[in-house]
């Protein structure tokens, strides 16, 4: 018992993790960023080709998760939000 958090330590850690995981009603994904978000051509093109680039990763993610019986899904790029605040 020693070893367990107090109530007050239990509680904080409970409260930080459900306000970091919660998500908002509006967060963007990596896979989702819409285009207006990028004016200038460079950063446009740039984008476009991370944005491939992540599609790629995703897709090999979802290949290797086919042969487990819990697939692996934390890291997906369709499931990462663009941006923390």
């Amino acid at each position: 018992m020693a070893a367990l958090p107090n109530r007050k330590q239990a509680t904080t850690q409970a409260a930080c993790t459900r306000v970091l995981a919660a998500k908002s009603v509006d967060e963007i994904y990596l896979m989702e960023t819409p285009s207006w978000m990028f004016t200038e051509e460079k950063a446009k093109a740039t984008f476009t080709k991370f944005s491939k680039r992540l599609r790629g990763i995703e897709k090999e993610m979802v290949e290797r998760n086919k042969g487990l019986n819990v697939p692996y899904t934390v890291l997906l790029p369709s499931h990462m939000p663009a941006g923390i605040s």
